[in-house]
């Protein structure tokens, strides 16, 4: 076989691989704004535990329960989350990293469950999240961005990814 048919053999393969590829992996992806707020009611579901290390303040595993509203009700629940920071008392806010695992239910049942980070700055929380969808949502995923806005208030905005173009 000479090199140039050997070359239209591989580009006729590629082709044909190519063509039976599914069309969800072509782009027929969709992506939905959303945004919203966290708040109370709720409160802490489980303490964790605190520590001093010098002038840093540690917590780790404090659980605490929020309703959080979307402008997409998928998103629309009870936020519980994890929480955990190291924190620096010789700044004014208390600076240092904050993260944790949440997860939203919706009429006691989890359909999204996810990681968050950020830092507090200032004495305000500022972070990101992503979540995966379970149940009816699997297969979705969220990214969001999250500003403390009050004293116990965080507004979100971010994207919902489906790939199946739902």
């Amino acid at each position: 076989m000479s090199g140039r048919s050997a070359l239209t053999l591989v580009l006729l393969v590629v082709a044909i691989i190519y063509a039976s590829v599914p069309a969800a992996a072509g782009g027929k992806a969709t992506k939905t704004e959303v945004s919203g707020f966290i708040a109370p009611p709720g409160g802490v579901v489980e303490p964790g535990e605190s520590w001093w290390s010098g002038p840093i303040f540690h917590y780790r595993g404090q659980v605490v329960q929020w309703t959080i509203t979307a402008t997409d009700d998928r998103l629309t629940g009870t936020l519980i989350d994890e929480f955990n920071t190291n924190r620096d008392t010789r700044t004014p806010g208390w600076d240092g990293p904050i993260w944790g695992k949440l997860w939203i239910e919706q009429d006691g049942v989890r359909v999204w469950e996810g990681t968050w980070n950020g830092e507090f700055l200032g004495g305000v929380q500022q972070g990101r999240a992503v979540l995966h969808g379970l149940g009816e949502y699997h297969g979705l995923k969220v990214k969001m961005t999250f500003v403390q806005t009050g004293p116990a208030n965080l507004d979100f905005e971010g994207i919902i990814l489906d790939p199946h173009g739902g």
